[in-house]
């Protein structure tokens, strides 16, 4: 069902079937320059992401052109260097900031107000897209960046319930604007759109932590060295409680200790996800 809303441009772009009407209403409404600037500028802020992706060795599925932007489709689901997640977010928001910079240098210098839309335009894209909020460039760079410090699946679930604060702060201007008589259209859509695709990432938290179950062998590169981090708990310490720990950057060995703290074995990341899976969630340590 999702395939049939899309249509392939090239192999690398597709075009989103609502975004055709919206071309239309643009030409009729004649403000199809100003329609086509702000995707020029979406656009390129892709590419940016695109250009860090490639230099992260980050591999880019295809571009699709949105209703409300355009959005860059990673080959893999997860990012699992949080260093380059982080350059790849940013990226974007600092094309748009650059622009927006030439568009100022520009209008200082042929004293021309019609750079004053491209400085705004570019500006607001950088703003909005810095928001911490997930799916926004601000949101992910907050994930990857509590990822670093906490782990994947509880930088996941943090990052996900603290979005609601922005975006709630948007939706709470757009109906104050609406209240007041100052309409503002282009808040109520992008509230509508951030809040609805924030209820998707909630809705993959669980997937995600399924995706640690499943694949966490993959994180061990071959015939490489890895970093491996070790913490230390009591055998009756519930093997759950390590998957709040995991993350997709690290690989840990668990060091388990009796009432004496005395280390009576030492599991793997592996092990205690095998374990997880075969037998009860409540399953201890000592157990294993």
């Amino acid at each position: 069902m999702t395939k049939k809303l899309y249509i392939n441009i090239t192999p690398f772009v597709k075009i989103h079937i609502l975004f055709l009407p919206l071309i239309a209403a643009s030409i009729f409404g004649n403000y199809h320059i100003m329609f086509l600037s702000a995707y020029t500028c979406a656009m390129l802020h892709e590419l940016g992401h695109i250009l860090a992706a490639h230099l992260s060795g980050v591999k880019i599925s295809h571009i699709e052109i949105l209703p409300f932007g355009i959005c860059a489709k990673l080959k893999s689901e997860v990012i699992k260097n949080p260093s380059a997640e982080i350059a790849i977010a940013i990226s974007g928001p600092l094309v748009n900031i650059a622009l927006a910079l030439v568009a100022f240098l520009f209008r200082s210098i042929i004293s021309q107000n019609s750079f004053v839309y491209w400085e705004q335009l570019n500006l607001s894209l950088a703003a909005i897209n810095l928001l911490p909020a997930l799916p926004l460039d601000g949101g992910r760079i907050m994930r990857a960046y509590l990822t670093k410090k906490i782990g994947s699946i509880r930088a996941y679930n943090i990052s996900v319930r603290f979005s609601y604060i922005p975006i709630s702060l948007i939706l709470g201007i757009a109906v104050y604007s609406l209240l007041t008589n100052s309409f503002n259209f282009s808040l109520i859509l992008i509230s509508a759109f951030l809040l609805g695709n924030l209820c998707l990432e909630q809705k993959n938290i669980s997937k995600n932590v399924v995706s640690e179950l499943l694949n966490y062998s993959t994180k061990l590169d071959k015939n490489t060295l890895n970093r491996s981090f070790v913490i230390t708990a009591h055998q009756s310490t519930s093997a759950r409680l390590i998957l709040k720990q995991l993350s997709y950057d690290r690989y840990y060995i668990v060091c388990v200790v009796d009432d004496n703290l005395k280390v009576t074995k030492i599991l793997t990341e592996g092990e205690i996800l095998s374990a997880l899976t075969q037998k009860s969630i409540r399953t201890t340590l000592g157990e294993i």
